[in-house]
């Protein structure tokens, strides 16, 4: 964990422009083949062992993915949401929570959306009447806009994820709550052209490669 720190801050000082680990769940609605690189392998070794820990010693393995700071975009992201599924580990209040208190960049980081919307069909129906309006109303306001778009280009944008999200937990079974399952109506119906592939893209995983690409900022001439 510490080495996972560490990397962590390193790839944070070098102004790493793109960063994804490989699937936690490579069997769940997957497309094609994933290529691991060698420099991803540890990361899949951690999560097995995390894996081994979490069914034999459920206590050491919370108390260790309590650590791991969910807003930390390189590695522990990721790898907590998908320590909050297991439901041996943490109950619905400490999983609500931590949701709850994810900062927008985390919650719509779509290189996390599989494990997000994963844990959230998975746990859904744990989750008291209040912990579903507060984690729907955190939907259905979609993400913060980017300083690159532009107001006009940006409202759009945040309906459709806002929509492609809480529509994919509808279609997972998840019972949102009346208002907000009206409010969902009313945002898709002003999107041109809706399917509801939309939403059920967003967790599919194609292959691809697991990889990392930065710049120390200091090139060689």
């Amino acid at each position: 964990v510490l080495q996972r720190n560490v990397a962590s801050g390193l790839l944070e000082d070098i102004e790493t422009v793109y960063f994804q680990l490989p699937t936690f769940y490579p069997g769940r609605e997957a497309e094609g083949r994933e290529h691991v690189t060698r420099a991803a392998e540890p990361v899949l070794w951690f999560v097995g062992l995390f894996d081994r820990m979490a069914s034999s010693w459920p206590d050491q393995a919370a108390a260790h993915a309590t650590t791991w700071i969910a807003n930390d975009r390189f590695y522990f992201r990721k790898i907590k949401l998908y320590a909050l599924s297991k439901g041996n580990l943490f109950n619905a209040d400490q999983v609500a929570d931590q949701l709850l208190s994810l900062n927008q960049a985390a919650f719509w980081d779509t290189n996390v959306v599989r494990e997000l919307l994963f844990l959230l069909s998975g746990r859904w129906h744990e989750f008291s009447e209040e912990q579903h309006r507060r984690l729907t109303d955190r939907i259905l306001e979609g993400p913060e806009q980017p300083t690159h778009l532009s107001v006009e280009e940006f409202r759009g944008l945040r309906v459709e994820f806002a929509c492609r999200y809480a529509r994919y937990l509808e279609l997972q079974g998840c019972c949102l709550p009346k208002e907000g399952g009206q409010r969902l109506e009313e945002m898709i119906r002003g999107i041109p052209g809706w399917h509801d592939a939309r939403a059920t893209s967003m967790v599919v995983e194609r292959g691809s490669y697991a990889r990392w690409v930065g710049t120390d900022g200091k090139p060689d001439a």
